[in-house]
């Protein structure tokens, strides 16, 4: 491979340049990054209305808003997934068990 940084799948970041992976599942503690650093995906349960059973979710992002911590999230409603804001008070990390 002459001459950049690119392998069989294209240019990228070269394994000496990549940081260390931190692997959390701790979602009532968003983690900050520096801007331009893609976030870290977390699987947690979501309370979507109050007296529904909670279900899966994956994180894609956080955001602080006026009134706290929101996550981006997906999840499967109907067989189709869905995106949607969610306040962090509405998750729980995976690794609990949903009630």
């Amino acid at each position: 491979m002459a001459g950049g940084m690119h392998g069989r799948r294209g240019p990228g970041v070269p394994l000496r340049d990549r940081g260390s992976l931190q692997v959390t599942t701790d979602v009532s503690r968003p983690v900050m990054r520096p801007a331009g650093r893609a976030p870290t995906t977390r699987h947690a349960w979501a309370t979507l209305e109050p007296d529904r059973a909670p279900i899966p979710a994956l994180v894609i992002s956080w955001h602080q808003s006026p009134t706290g911590w929101m996550a981006w999230v997906v999840v499967v409603l109907e067989e189709q997934a869905a995106t949607r804001y969610l306040p962090a008070a509405q998750l729980r990390p995976a690794h609990t068990i949903a009630p």
